[in-house]
């Protein structure tokens, strides 16, 4: 190093004056130029971060708007539900006692519970979960409370005031997502409250945070109890590109 240090002293030493005073004025104009281009860089790069934020937060935002909506259409269609007091009150009573009164529950108050349910496209399936022994079952709407699992999930509907949202249903698992909701306690001790589960598949839910993007952004919802658990467009160039990467590793 010294040796260079000393070369370069002594090429300097007999430059003549004419090539001194251009390197002097070669390291005036190229040091500014240097810092300036750096600090230009910097800003930049600042600038693109910046932005590249912004437009982020303003795309998570909308996604979580909608599907906010979403969810409160859920919650909307179970208090609509719930409105229908006839239909309410005779899931709970002894529905086999009377052959003319089940007959004409089937051609009116559950006819008008089934056409709720078709008014709102979102919803897959709405369905009550009754502990009666007096219970006659109409598939998908009223099922027994033993078809129903985990059968103490009501405790944790209570826990959560009533009613909670799952990203993946008990019921069907994969694809839907479902909002539960105790919906009556019973006045007998060993009777189980029951439970409105509302079904909604992922692709009606999630339709906005699934189709391609253009490869500009990649959105993934996972469940907060599972997180190997996700929903996600598999078909996305970044997942494509994830997927590889996880096979090479």
């Amino acid at each position: 190093m010294k040796a260079v240090q000393t070369t370069i002293r002594k090429l300097y030493r007999n430059s003549r004056i004419s090539q001194k005073l251009f390197l002097a004025f070669s390291l005036m104009i190229a040091i500014p130029a240097i810092i300036i281009s750096f600090l230009f860089i910097r800003t930049q790069e600042a600038q693109l971060y910046k932005d590249a934020m912004a437009e982020g937060s303003s795309h998570v935002s909308r996604l979580e708007g909608q599907l906010r909506s979403r969810l409160t259409m859920l919650e909307n269609a179970s208090s609509t539900a719930l409105t229908q007091k006839g239909f309410v009150d005779f899931i709970h009573s002894d529905m086999q006692a009377d052959g003319l009164q089940l007959v004409k529950f089937r051609q009116n108050q559950y006819e008008q519970m089934h056409n709720i349910i078709q008014s709102y496209d979102l919803i897959s399936q709405l369905s009550f979960y009754v502990d009666n022994p007096g219970l006659h079952e109409i598939w998908p709407e009223i099922y027994r409370y033993d078809r129903f699992w985990p059968q103490d999930y009501w405790m944790t509907l209570r826990e959560e005031n009533g009613a909670a949202f799952r990203l993946f249903s008990l019921q069907e698992g994969e694809h839907t997502l479902s909002y539960y909701r105790l919906v009556r306690l019973q006045g007998k001790q060993n009777e189980r409250p029951t439970i409105m589960e509302i079904r909604a598949r992922h692709s009606a839910i999630f339709s906005d945070l699934l189709e391609e993007r253009d490869g500009s952004f990649f959105s993934v919802v996972m469940d907060g109890s599972q997180p190997s658990r996700s929903v996600y467009n598999a078909a996305h160039a970044s997942a494509l590109v994830a997927d590889g990467s996880s096979r090479i590793s």
